[in-house]
């Protein structure tokens, strides 16, 4: 795990209102029922801070759905706009690169 987003502007939880669309955490997608060139993003909140992780991956998803004591929310987002709020690193963990 390691990969976050975070916009030059505003926070998290406000860009991802902007740009993802939120969908039910108890009841998520399967990890090939998500649309090709869009990526799940798990907002945890860790009490002093929030952590909004890109699951880059089946395995990465599974582990960001694994149940524990943190408030969680889901975000689908495309990746062109992952691109821009993780200054380009979501290509060193993907399989196909977004080419912009």
């Amino acid at each position: 795990m390691g990969l976050y987003i975070n916009p030059s502007a505003g926070s998290k939880e406000a860009w991802l209102e902007r740009n993802g669309k939120e969908v039910d955490y108890n009841n998520p997608p399967k990890w090939n029922e998500i649309e090709n060139g869009y990526y799940p993003v798990i907002i945890a909140d860790n009490g002093l801070f929030t952590a909004a992780a890109i699951a880059f991956d089946e395995g990465e998803y599974r582990v960001f759905l694994t149940p524990d004591t943190r408030p969680k929310q889901l975000w689908i987002v495309h990746e062109k706009l992952l691109y821009t709020v993780t200054r380009g690193d979501l290509n060193n963990y993907v399989d196909k690169p977004y080419i912009p």
